[in-house]
């Protein structure tokens, strides 16, 4: 026979993701109410929140950056979504968010170099990679991961390529 304790905690719609936290007793729970909650179950509380963008479809963690990462989408359009990144340490603080077309409908990552890997829903996969600058060069291949003016030093002097910026090769 088993036996349940009753509802600990609900969403106020429909809960589309639930995924453990590895090694953890730390639960994370993710809905259409567009609420994310990360609940201790052995304290039976929610230790944190956050709002998101969206409705969500997926969420795991990234356990190499300790951070969130929730897909979210419109479920009535389908047309885009959004995959959001949370510091775990304060989820109310979004970090990131790279916007995806059609709804993200799956989350992974890639042991290899810890990027996360989305699947939408007309089946696309789309890895993402961090951008601390904003530039535009993946920081695997920045050079100047933390300049958004410089991504290159060609003659490894310890200066950009970019001439134009007070941190190039001028």
């Amino acid at each position: 026979n088993l036996v349940d304790d009753g509802v600990l905690y609900s969403h106020g719609k429909y809960t589309g993701v639930v995924d453990w936290i590895q090694g953890t007793d730390m639960l994370i729970t993710a809905g259409w109410d567009r609420i994310v909650k990360i609940y201790d179950v052995q304290g039976a509380q929610v230790v944190s929140q956050g709002t998101l963008l969206g409705e969500a479809f997926g969420a795991r963690m990234d356990l190499q950056n300790w951070n969130l990462v929730v897909a979210t989408g419109d479920s009535g359009t389908s047309a885009i979504g959004q995959v959001e990144i949370f510091n775990v340490t304060k989820i109310a603080t979004r970090v990131a968010s790279y916007t995806t077309v059609h709804l993200p409908r799956g989350l992974g990552q890639r042991t290899l170099d810890g990027n996360v890997v989305v699947v939408n829903n007309t089946g696309s996969t789309v890895v993402i990679r961090p951008d601390r600058d904003g530039d535009g060069w993946p920081d695997n291949i920045d050079v100047f991961p933390d300049d958004p003016t410089q991504h290159n030093d060609s003659d490894s002097d310890g200066w950009g390529d970019n001439s134009a910026s007070p941190t190039g090769d001028g």
